[in-house]
Formats: structure tokens, sequence, C-alpha cells
């Protein structure tokens, strides 16, 4: 039995009434399966108030949204709103609130669903709320409240604070372009440290769009004036409904204004975000011309040296090629083969034992030049052998990565009563 049966039974009929949830813990509270509710309480909830049954299917909405309608159930005009931003998650926790809400026109009756996360404005509003229990006869004064808060000086100051930061990394671009007074010292932020500055203060301004706001208000002020076509002329509360709705629309109207202010202030941020990223762009580019020209400068120089090594190793060569015989030669001569002294004839100079030099010189030269080139031989296998399972490796690390991500599960979706 639902808590609204039971207080029927009771003789107890709720009029203004909010099913509160102000501090959601569930990580997936605001996730499109989930509901914070079981399935009979929800559905309950939903026939017995009156909400709006497209609430359900605002569950995976992206950025704020807001709509709103006038519904005639049983000859009886309610005007049913949702109001609801759930699109964020941090640390696999999902952020926002949701706002459902039916008003019963002739009653004057306001019943709804609110949820919220600790991290988002519904506490500060519900504390508001309750300091202007007076005007709480008018359906728009909550979601008046959550704007309000959501889009509240913070927004204008951070806006300023990445002005600020923008102005920081100008200074810091000139520094390396040369066109500022100050001189480039290691306190300069270096170019890396400069790009990726430029795409968080980036990411910083188009933080919470001023856009979607101002059409958010739009949509708020087009609901006023639905809901002013069937306010009651007469009669001392619909005076009171009257004037708190008189009061809420110059407030909006201020709130378009200043949205559109920062969305001005956030443009021109962006556009000089955007100079600035192109000028580092080509500081850092020109860097790398002149880096590329001192390393072809050095190549150059390097090919000259070696040039003259070549030139020296050349001359080395020829000298060689010019007293190598001779030497040879002179060796050969030398040795006791050979006694031109003592011999009555060239014959005679010659030993008979000459032989047995060149026995054993081509023998050993051989067997040198046979160690050399199975020694060249072993060294290229050794290399091709390096080579190939180098590139084997690097293969099988690559079908190991495919199989990995080809097995991967499709993550199935939770169903919808996922309790908190």
């Amino acid at each position: 039995m639902s808590a609204v049966t039971a207080l029927k039974k009771l003789n107890i009929w709720i009029y203004h009434a909010i099913r509160l949830q102000q501090n959601a813990k569930h990580p997936d509270t605001m996730g499109g399966n989930t509901i914070s509710l079981r399935h009979e309480d929800y559905v309950t909830m939903i026939e017995s108030w009156k909400l709006p049954l497209r609430a359900i299917e605002c569950s995976n909405a992206l950025s704020v949204l807001f709509w709103s309608s006038v519904e005639d159930i049983g000859g009886n005009p309610h005007l049913q709103i949702i109001f609801r931003k759930g699109d964020v998650r941090k640390k696999g926790i999902t952020r926002g609130w949701e706002l459902i809400l039916s008003h019963e026109i002739k009653a004057g009756i306001t019943r709804g669903f609110c949820k919220g996360t600790a991290t988002t404005e519904i506490v500060e509003s519900l504390q508001a709320l309750r300091a202007c229990i007076s005007d709480t006869s008018h359906p728009m004064l909550l979601p008046f409240l959550i704007l309000s808060e959501k889009i509240s000086y913070g927004t204008e100051l951070k806006q300023k604070r990445t002005r600020d930061w923008l102005r920081m990394l100008e200074q810091a671009v000139a520094d390396h372009t040369g066109h500022s007074r100050t001189p480039v010292t290691g306190q300069t932020l270096s170019l890396d440290l400069i790009s990726i500055n430029i795409n968080r203060c980036y990411a910083e301004t188009l933080w919470a769009s001023p856009l979607a706001y101002i059409r958010l208000i739009e949509y708020f002020l087009e609901t006023m004036n639905l809901f002013k076509q069937y306010i009651p002329l007469t009669g001392l509360k619909q005076f009171k409904l009257m004037e708190t709705h008189d009061k809420l629309i110059p407030a909006l109207k201020l709130y378009k204004l200043k949205q559109q202010g920062v969305e001005t202030y956030a443009n021109t941020t962006l556009k000089r975000l955007e100079n600035e990223r192109s000028l580092s762009t080509i500081v850092l580019a020109q860097r790398d011309s002149k880096l590329q020209y001192d390393m072809g400068k050095l190549q150059y120089e390097m090919a000259l040296a070696s040039k003259r090594d070549s030139s020296a190793m050349k001359t080395i060569a020829i000298l060689g090629i010019l007293f190598l015989p001779g030497t040879f030669v002179a060796s050969i001569l030398s040795t006791t083969f050979f006694d031109f002294q003592n011999a009555s004839s060239l014959r005679a100079a010659v030993s008979p034992s000459f032989w047995i030099y060149w026995v054993i010189t081509v023998p050993v030269t051989l067997i040198i030049l046979v160690f050399w080139y199975l020694w060249e031989r072993k060294r290229d296998g050794r290399f091709v052998k390096e080579r190939n399972e180098r590139e084997k490796t690097e293969d099988l690390a690559l079908e190991i990565d495919l199989e990995e991500y080809n097995s991967q599960p499709l993550q199935r979706a939770r169903p919808l009563a996922v309790y908190e």
C-alpha cells in the first residue's frame, strides 16, 4: 500500500506536496535506466498526483531540459512541468537534478517529485523555497529558484577568471614572439605548457553554455505567459498569485540579459583563445623550422667532415698501394731464402726451400679469409634473426590487442527499476 493511499484512508488529503530526494547517493541515480523509487510507488505517484507521463521519456535527455504543457485531465486543467539536468558523470557517479510538477489550476494545488544529488543546486534552492513560503502557490517558483541558483553570479565570476587566465597566456605567448617588453626567463611558460593551458582555458569557457540557458529562459517566459491565461481575475488568492507572477517576469528578463552578456563575453574570450592558439602554433612551427635548419646545417658540416675523412682515407689507400708492393717484395727478399752476396748466379741466390714460404703463407691467408667470411655471415644472420623476432613480437601484440577488443562483451543496459 502506498503512502498516498494510506493517508486517504485516514481521511488525510495532500494538497501542496513534493516528494523530495535532495541527497541522492546512488552512482546511477541520474542514469537513463534508473528510477529512485520502487516501480509500484513510482506508478502510484505519477497516477495519483497527475504528474506528466513524459517524464520517464526524458530520463536520457542531454543538457538542461525544460518542458511544460497544460493538460485537461477530467475537465480539470493541470500545468505539467518537467525540469531536469542529468547528463554529467564524474568519477563514475552521475550528477544532476530532476523536477516533475503538476499544478491543478482550479484548486491551486501543486504536487511533484524532486530529486537531486548533493553537489547540485537543489539544496540551496529548497532553502530559498522555505524562505519564500508565502509565494509557493505559484507553480514556477521552484523551477525559477533552481534556475537562479544555476546561473548565479558564480558563472560570471568563472568567465572573469578565464579572462584573467587568457591575459596571462597572451603575455606568455608575447614573451616567446619577442613582442613583449619583458624578456623570456626561466619563469616564462614553455610553448608546450601554453598549449595545454589554452586547451584547459577553452574548456572552462565552454562550460555551462549561456546559449542553452538563454533558450531555457525563453521557455520559462512562454510557460509564464501560458499560465497567465488560466489565472482567475478575482479573489485574494488569485491576486497573490498574480503578484508573484509579476515579480518573476522581470527577474527572468534580467537573467536573460545577463546570460546574453555572458555569451558575448565568452565568445570574445573564445576568439582571443583561438588567436593565441594560432599564434603559439606559428611560433612553434618557426622554432621547428629553425631547429630543422640548424640540424641541416650540422648535417652539412658532418658531411663535409666525412668528405675530408674520406679524402684522407683515399690518400692513405693510394700511398698504401704505392708502397705496399715494394715493402712486400723487400720483406721477401730480406729473408734467408735469398743470398745475393755469395751466389754466383741469380738461380743460385734462391734457396731450394723457398717453396716452404708459400706453403705456409697461402693456407694461412686462406684460413684468415674463411674465418672473416664466416664471422660476417654469422653477424648478418644474427641481425636478421633479431629483426624477425622483433616483427613477430609486434604482430603478436597487435593480435592480442585485437582479441581483447573483440572479446569484450557488450555491457547490458540496467533495468528501469534499479533501486537506491
